[in-house]
Order: C-alpha cells, then structure tokens, then sequence
C-alpha cells in the first residue's frame, strides 16, 4: 500500500514542481518588464491610448518678460493712422510726420461732437503758444541773457529759470496770472465761438496763424501747431531735467546753460 501510494504520488508531486518553477520564471519575468518600462504620471494614465496628451504650457524666460513689459507702454505710443471723423480732415496739423493723415490713436474724433473738436484744438493751440512762450524764456534765462534786477538796486535774477521764478515777488506773479486771465476772457468772447464753427485760437488784436479775419492760412497754421507740439516735448525736457539732474543729456553738452 505504502509503495503504490508512493507511486502514484511522484509523478504528482513532480508535475507541481514542474509548474511551481514555471510561475516563479513569469513572476521574475514580469518584475524585469515592470523594472524596464518607463514610469507613467497618474495625469498620463488617465489619457486614452491613441490620443496625444495636450502640450503642458511653457512659460517665457525672465529675460523675454522683462523685454514685453518695456516694449508695450512704447508700442502704445506708436502711430496708428486708425479710421478718424471726417471733420478733422479739414483741420491744420496734418503733415507729413502723421503720413498726411489725421494722428488720434485712441479714436478721441470719433466720439467726440464737432463742438468738442473744437475744444480739444483751441486748447492745443492755447497750451502750445504758452509751451513756446516758456522754451523761449527757458532759454533766455539758462543762458544767462536775462539775469537783470526787477527794480533798481535788486540783485539780478538768477541764471537758473526756476530760481529766477522764485526771486519775482507776489505782485510780479499776480500781474501775470492777471494778463493770462484777461487774454483767456478775451478769447473767450470772440465771436463766433470756437466751440459754434469760430476759429480755433483766433485772436483779432494779432491774428495769428495767419488767421486774419477769420480765414485760415493753412501754412502757418501749420507752422504754428508743430512749432506748438514741439515746445510743449521741450518743456517737459526741462522739467525732467531739473527734477532729475542729467537726465537730459543733450542739456549737459551746452556750456553755462544751468537749470
């Protein structure tokens, strides 16, 4: 009995051994697969095969934020010749510097009544003749032209413009802001007004820009208003300039000339 239960059971124990080796050759053969193969993301498991995972965003280099950052506020000032009202077309202050078209960037003609494109141009021609009034003395007084005593025996005004400012007394800035205010009613009362189809910035007593009797000498209106637009840069050169000393390069090439 002993020896046929022996019998029967050898080939038994000897086709579980067989099979026992089998599995533990795949089981090691699965773990070097498993060591072999590339580690997926939870975020790509979840992806189907077959479709293509969206590109993840690349963020620019601090170097190329920095250049955008710098290049945006100026791109904002670049010329852009955008559709206009047509009632600036027979308006002076197109040239050649705004490829003989009207410059308003931000659309300001389109929503604006005729009543105040006539505002906004009388107070660019106000603002320029007071800006050229202010490059001319400016220049006058930094070059030392104008350091002459306001009454006999005071001292002389000082070569530096906004110094010179403050040596005029209390009386002296009341007669001048008494002569801005008579010139500005004076203005304000010609008929008809500018704001009423008048002529922006004409003035009988002088009629400048060619502007006699109303008529427009397109020329000099011209003239008038780049020369305008250009003092009004310059002034502004002058503050920066003597709000941030060198700041204005250009200023420090001129011997003697002081702000």
């Amino acid at each position: 009995m002993g020896g046929s239960e022996r019998g029967r059971g050898g080939p038994n124990n000897g086709c579980g051994a067989a099979h026992g080796l089998e599995e533990f050759r795949a089981g090691r053969a699965t773990k070097k697969i498993r060591r072999a193969a590339p580690a997926t993301s939870s975020r790509e498991a979840r992806i189907p095969r077959g479709v293509h995972a969206p590109a993840r965003p690349r963020h620019p280099p601090p170097q190329k934020l920095l250049v955008a950052l710098l290049v945006a506020p100026a791109a904002a000032l670049a010329p852009n010749f955008g559709p206009t009202a047509p009632a600036l077309d027979g308006m002076p202050g197109i040239g050649k510097e705004t490829g003989d078209k009207a410059w308003d960037p931000y659309g300001f003609s389109l929503k604006a009544s005729s009543e105040t494109l006539g505002w906004f141009r009388a107070a660019e021609i106000k603002h320029g003749r007071v800006a050229m009034l202010a490059f001319t003395g400016f220049c006058v007084q930094g070059a030392g032209l104008g350091n002459i005593p306001l009454t006999p025996g005071a001292a002389p005004l000082s070569s530096k413009p906004f110094e010179a400012l403050g040596q005029v007394p209390a009386a002296g800035i009341a007669q001048i802001v008494m002569t801005i205010g008579l010139i500005e009613l004076y203005s304000e009362s010609v008929k008809p007004h500018y704001t009423q189809g008048g002529q922006p910035g004409y003035l009988p007593i002088i009629a400048p820009s060619g502007l006699a009797d109303g008529g427009v000498d397109l020329r000099a209106a011209n003239k008038e208003l780049k020369n305008g637009r250009l003092a009004m840069i310059g002034v502004m050169g002058f503050f920066a300039a003597a709000a941030v000393p060198g700041s204005v390069p250009a200023l420090d090439l001129i011997p003697g000339f002081a702000l």
